[in-house]
C-alpha cells in the first residue's frame, strides 16, 4: 500500500471510529404528557400546550379548579413536529396556587382569517396537579434506640 493510500485509510479509519454519534431528539408533543404533575406552591408558573401549528394560537384560557384566567398570550416554543404539532407556553406566569391538588383546563384562541377576531376553541381534558411547599416538612425520625 502507498503511503497516500494509507494516510486516506487512516483518515477514513479515524472518520468512522471518531464520528459524532447523531440521534435523533424525540419531539415533546410526540411524548406522552404526563397524568399528573407537581410543582410549588406559591410560586408563579407557566402552562405547556401542544396544538396543531395551523392553529395559530394567539392567545388562551385557563380554568383553575374552574376559575377562569382569560386571554393569557401564548408563545411557539418548538418548530413543528412530525405530525405538525407545536409546543406552546404560555407567556405570562399565571399559575400561582395553595398547597394541595388542582385541576387545569385550556382553550386556545386563534384569529378568524375572514373577521380578524378572537375565537375561541373547545377546551382541553383536565389536567391534575399538586403543589407542595418548596421546603417540605421533615418526616418522622426512625428511632434506633437509645445510648449512654
Amino acid at each position: 500500500m502507498t503511503k497516500t493510500l494509507r494516510t486516506v485509510a487512516l483518515g477514513a479509519a479515524c472518520l468512522v471510529l471518531f464520528a459524532p454519534t447523531v440521534s435523533a431528539q424525540t419531539h415533546p408533543c410526540d411524548v406522552q404528557a404526563p397524568s399528573a404533575q407537581t410543582i410549588a406552591s406559591g410560586a408563579p408558573h407557566r402552562a405547556a400546550f401542544c396544538a396543531p401549528a395551523a392553529d395559530t394560537p394567539e392567545a388562551a384560557i385557563a380554568w383553575i379548579d374552574g376559575q377562569a384566567v382569560d386571554l393569557i398570550p401564548v408563545t411557539a416554543t418548538s418548530a413543528p413536529s412530525a405530525t405538525g404539532d407545536v409546543l406552546y407556553e404560555t407567556t405570562t406566569r399565571f399559575l400561582q396556587v395553595a398547597r394541595g391538588l388542582h385541576v387545569l383546563e385550556m382553550a386556545i384562541y386563534n384569529r378568524n382569517a375572514l373577521t380578524g377576531t378572537l375565537q375561541v376553541g373547545a377546551k382541553s381534558a383536565p389536567f391534575s396537579f399538586a403543589a407542595v411547599d418548596e421546603t417540605p416538612l421533615p418526616t418522622a425520625p426512625a428511632i434506633t434506640g437509645v445510648t449512654r
